[in-house]
């Protein structure tokens, strides 16, 4: 009888843990929310005479940027599986959700894929910036009328170390595990196009576009002592699909380091495209060197960016080289856990290589608050 019951028992034991283990892979993940609030108020004194590039536009302005972030994960087997999307909360030219990627991890490292950011774009440094809004280097907010289009011509608005061959595009992703700080990633794009359903939806055909693209980096973050140490260098290349005329396949290569010690930051970082937007013999040379103090709940700081960009002179006949430069001194005060107010002073010089074309050079002074959630 002992042995029937204990039997029994068993059998028992067994159904219930299978019944729960069914329930627990039957269970979907759990999201939650999260995402930032940015605003900024930013008032401008540019070059504003007839012919000029702040002719006409307004000097002052109110900006926002919102995205609400759906992000959850579980573990299962050793093996952690989860998914990110982020939504924008303000229309970006007809983009209304801006990445959305899944992932599993493990010791092995981290398998990733979707819409989401190259690997060597996600591993890029810059210029330490005390400011979370504003900078010289991508920042979220950019207060200038050069991107104006005077007599043809439009004028960058902001220079960039960190710029992907195809912002977003649908990709498969490997990163290494991190030892000793270091730690490697490589991703690959069929296509330069978001959202691909299909084998012939969401996605261009061999013949038209950027694809094919291969972005590989290698990074190392630690602390040698007191001193705190980030560094990466990374590369890729994609494939002009489009044929004829001056197409060509475009490369990057970028790399960048940053220096902390007792609440200094110090460093820079460079970015060179050969065949930018894959059209033959047009580069690009952008860096970036800043030093910030961000001892506690303040900080400040002051950044340089410089960038070139080759164009074709009006006559489409030869190469001539945009230059523009930005300065900027930039401080931070945190309210509280995930609430900050901004200021920055600015200033920008554009000077293009073609004759006739409208230079550009304007002040800023800019405030605004970050809230993330």
């Amino acid at each position: 009888m002992k042995k029937v019951l204990l039997a029994t028992t068993a059998l028992v034991s067994a159904g219930v843990l299978a019944g729960a283990d069914a329930v627990a892979q039957d269970k979907p993940i759990s999201l939650v929310l999260g995402g930032y609030y940015r605003a900024a108020f930013g008032v401008v004194s540019d070059d504003d005479g007839a012919g000029e590039r702040g002719a006409g536009f307004r000097n002052h302005q109110v900006t926002q940027d919102v995205e609400v972030h759906f992000k959850g994960e579980t573990t299962v087997r050793g093996i952690t599986v989860g998914v990110t999307i982020e939504l924008e909360a303000q229309e970006q030219a007809g983009d209304q959700v801006d990445e959305t990627w899944a992932y599993f991890k493990g010791r092995w490292g981290e398998f990733r894929f979707g819409d989401e950011d190259s690997v060597h774009r996600l591993a890029a440094l810059s210029a330490p910036n005390a400011s979370d809004n504003f900078g010289v280097n991508s920042p979220f907010f950019v207060f200038t009328n050069n991107g104006s289009t005077v007599a043809g011509s439009t004028g960058p608005t902001t220079n960039t170390t960190s710029a992907d061959l195809a912002n977003d595009a649908t990709k498969l992703m490997y990163f290494t595990p991190r030892i000793s700080g270091f730690q490697a990633a490589v991703s690959y794009a069929p296509d330069g196009t978001q959202d691909v359903r299909g084998m012939g939806q969401g996605g261009r055909g061999k013949t038209a576009g950027i694809g094919q693209i291969f972005s590989i980096q290698g990074n190392y973050s630690g602390k040698l002592g007191a001193v705190e140490l980030n560094a990466m260098i990374g590369y890729a290349g994609a494939t002009n699909e489009t044929p004829g005329g001056t197409n060509d396949d475009p490369s990057t290569v970028l790399a960048g380091l940053t220096i902390g010690y007792m609440g200094w930051q110090f460093g820079g970082s460079y970015q060179g495209i050969d065949d930018r937007g894959g059209i033959r013999g047009r580069e690009s040379h952008v860096f970036d060197i800043g030093l910030a103090y961000m001892p506690g709940p303040w900080g400040a700081g002051i950044s340089w960016s410089r960038g070139k960009y080759d164009v074709a002179n009006a006559a489409g006949t030869a190469v001539v080289e945009d230059k523009l430069d930005h300065f900027s001194l930039g401080a931070r005060w945190v309210l509280g856990p995930g609430i900050r107010l901004n200021a920055a002073l600015q200033y920008e010089k554009y000077d293009p290589g073609i004759t006739g074309n409208a230079d550009y050079d304007s002040k800023s002074f800019l405030i605004g608050t970050t809230i993330i959630f």
